[in-house]
């Protein structure tokens, strides 16, 4: 339990997120997440949930950009003419 708890805080501190952040998306409070680094264990689903959030958040973000935002944020050859 400590290794997991232990885990998650240095994921934690590597990728800027807050307990407020984890609190929100396990749909708990802040205290909750707060008493689970002091001296509660994390329930087992919640470890679950925040193993997959972990592995998710360190996927490579895609970012998606439109024909028209191509087209048209730099100015061409023939615009000068």
């Amino acid at each position: 339990m400590e290794k997991f708890r232990d885990e998650l805080k240095s994921w934690m501190k590597e990728s800027g997120k807050s307990r407020d952040w984890v609190a929100e998306k396990l749909g708990v409070g802040k205290r909750t997440v707060d008493s689970w680094f002091s001296y509660k264990q994390i329930p087992e689903k919640k470890q679950k949930l925040l193993r997959e959030l972990m592995e998710k958040e360190q996927q490579p973000k895609q970012v998606e950009i439109s024909m028209d935002c191509l087209l048209y944020t730099s100015p061409s050859p023939r615009d000068t003419r």
